[in-house]
């Protein structure tokens, strides 16, 4: 999660009651969801989500673009 995103969640979310369906569009140099080896680093959706769940949002779906940051072999030429 960014700082600008972290700092906007800390000073506006305010506990109250909503049902609504959220989706989060995260896109990441990195794979850190399923049963990769850094699943416990990601700190990007689950604050998200925990601050979605404050406002009483809960129905939360992720799109996710990972390993964008992954070295790939050049094409030939």
């Amino acid at each position: 999660m960014s700082t600008q995103l972290k700092a906007w969640a800390d000073r506006v979310l305010v506990a109250e009651q909503t049902d609504k369906k959220v989706f989060i569009g995260s896109a990441r140099g990195g794979v850190y969801s399923g049963k990769s080896p850094t699943a416990e680093l990601d700190h990007q959706e689950s604050h998200l989500s925990a601050a979605l769940n404050l406002i009483g949002l809960t129905d939360i779906s992720v799109v996710r673009a990972e390993g964008l940051g992954a070295r790939r072999p050049a094409l030939p030429s």
